[in-house]
């Protein structure tokens, strides 16, 4: 599990905000310098309620017919797979596919409370929402950003539980150490032989750690920006792309990214759930077109 994690974390490009990166960086060093880190992560399941914002426990009754609503939520950085504080995009969207086979289930409303992961960590939530057989609802709970709006763009409806919540952060970054330097001072010299046959090996990688960064950028940043890019457009089409840096990284309060198109409304959490149990036939159809 561990090793899965740090490889994701360091292997690819990663659309988060660097204040999210930071708070993980002191754990993930010590765990590289062979701490043992316990893991105590709560038991990942659906967390139901009905109409009246009562929590509902059914684990063993597949034909309770109770009307509910499944609530998952996604906090922290997001990876593919999971790690000794949280669990990975795979597992949440298990969660999303228990939500699609309980009939008595009405709507997914997904709380997201993130500043992004890694850009793998997207893909399993992304074929979990397009499987849908009824409405899943995004909610910007104080931060949904980078990676974390990635996938709220592309739920039904997003919301925000109110205007100061952040959103946004549109893009990917990289960042790598060249430790050089601290191998010279110990008397290391790190010695890379790479064949003619294979001179494409790691290049953009390698002159990237000495400084020369174009092709890093063109042939492993920019093709999953303009992916990232691609995604968000394609999701919410009444985008205000004339407002400058709103697919380049920048990042919005709640009450602007209404405006900006990147949400669709401020909502009070249990009115959005409440809500859920009332679209009508014609409503769903529009969600799952």
């Amino acid at each position: 599990m561990y090793q899965e994690f740090i490889s994701e974390l360091y292997s690819s490009p990663i659309a988060i905000t660097i204040n999210g990166l930071n708070p993980y960086l002191p754990s993930i060093s010590q765990f590289l310098l062979g701490a043992q880190i316990a893991d105590n992560k709560p038991e990942l399941k659906l967390s139901l309620l009905d109409a009246l914002m009562n929590g509902i426990d059914k684990p063993d009754q597949p034909d309770n017919e109770n009307p509910s609503v499944a609530i998952i939520r996604l906090n922290g950085m997001m990876s593919k797979f999971g790690s000794w504080f949280d669990y990975g995009t795979e597992e949440y969207a298990h969660l999303l596919d228990q939500a699609y086979a309980d009939d008595s289930i009405k709507a997914v409303v997904m709380p997201i409370h993130s500043v992004g992961g890694t850009v793998h960590s997207v893909f399993p939530m992304e074929a979990a929402i397009k499987r849908r057989n009824k409405p899943v609802l995004a909610v910007v709970d104080s931060n949904t950003k980078s990676a974390a709006y990635y996938i709220a763009s592309l739920c039904d409806r997003v919301y925000s539980t109110n205007r100061m919540s952040e959103v946004g952060s549109i893009g990917v970054m990289a960042q790598m150490m060249n430790a050089d330097k601290m191998h010279e001072k110990e008397g290391i010299k790190v010695v890379t032989i790479i064949p003619p046959e294979s001179k494409w090996k790691n290049k953009a990688f390698m002159e990237a750690r000495k400084g020369k960064t174009d092709l890093f950028i063109k042939e492993e940043l920019t093709p999953w920006a303009l992916h990232f890019q691609d995604i968000v457009k394609q999701n919410r089409p009444n985008l205000k792309l004339s407002v400058d840096g709103l697919l380049e990284g920048r990042e919005f309060y709640a009450y602007d990214a209404i405006d900006n198109g990147l949400i669709d409304e401020i909502k009070p959490f249990t009115q959005i759930v409440k809500d859920a149990f009332t679209y009508n036939q014609d409503q769903l159809n529009q969600f799952l077109k």
